[in-house]
């Protein structure tokens, strides 16, 4: 039995061969790779799964390697971070798994973890070969451990563990190519900046030319559904401070929520950077 217990890293190791594979890999998401194992252990990773995009999460690599290692016929169940189902996290895996000839029988697409991680997962089995039948797809509702369940019966479970439209063979937008620029969108920066529909609608009737400063702020989901912004943003563009003076009520309420914070992270610096000279000037 004790050779069955190995202490070692399990993606550069030999698996035994079993009919079974079952695991629960790190959460540890792409970015915090390199700060938690280092650049040198990440680098050798990725060159060893070239075709695992380095933008995936760490344990894409083992639901690729369970199902490399599966023989025909032979199953897996592994629990991964959400974002397996996602993005460059899902063609590495789930899509690996699924073009390499894998069925997804059963699979919980969003659960809020119950143990100490506060994460949200994916719960995957599937049998490498193909499997008739019904499959289930599970999702969980909502961000507590209790939040209320959906359950789905299908034919077939795609990659992307969605119970809707399927967006595994989704190709890339011309847009996205030429030119190959992606806008990200406005980021206010300070929270004193967005005002809601009443405070806007207050400036709007003091000042119609308040118009050119006050702007409707949409983020995705609301462009999407009703396409009406539930909140308002201040944004001066490129006026200078004499310019903003004239929109009255705008200027104020920056002047009110956001100044005292910014003065306040000014004297912060200030101070850190005259610490820093007196250590310099004192050797």
């Amino acid at each position: 039995l004790d050779k069955n217990i190995i202490c070692a890293d399990a993606l550069f190791t030999d698996w035994p061969k079993a009919d079974a594979i079952i695991g629960n890999p790190p959460y540890l998401g792409a970015k915090r790779m390199k700060p938690e194992h280092g650049a040198e252990y990440v680098n050798k990773l990725r060159k060893a799964n070239p075709a695992i995009s380095g933008m995936a999460d760490y344990c894409v690599y083992w639901f690729r390697k369970a199902h490399d290692e599966l023989a025909p016929g032979a199953r897996a169940g592994l629990v991964g971070t959400q974002n397996i189902r996602n993005n460059n996290s899902r063609p590495g895996g789930l899509g690996h798994i699924v073009d390499e000839g894998g069925t997804i029988t059963e699979a919980i697409s969003n659960q809020v973890w119950s143990g100490e991680a506060a994460v949200h997962v994916s719960i995957v089995n599937w049998v490498k070969g193909n499997e008739p039948g019904e499959k289930m797809l599970h999702f969980q509702r909502g961000d507590s451990v209790d939040s209320p369940w959906e359950s789905y019966s299908m034919p077939l479970i795609n990659s992307a563990l969605s119970a809707g439209l399927d967006v595994t063979s989704a190709g890339e937008l011309k847009a996205n190519q030429e030119p190959p620029y992606v806008y990200n969108g406005q980021f206010p920066r300070h929270h004193g900046f967005i005002i809601s529909p009443e405070e806007a609608a207050r400036m709007l009737r003091a000042d119609s030319r308040n118009r050119e400063v006050v702007l409707p702020f949409l983020i995705g989901s609301e462009m999407l559904t009703k396409g009406a912004p539930q909140r308002w943003v201040i944004d001066f563009q490129k006026r200078d401070q004499f310019e903003a003076r004239t929109y009255e009520m705008p200027f104020d309420h920056v002047r009110t929520f956001v100044l005292p914070h910014v003065t306040a992270l000014a004297e912060k610096e200030k101070a850190k950077t005259e610490r820093m000279l007196a250590r310099i000037s004192n050797g």
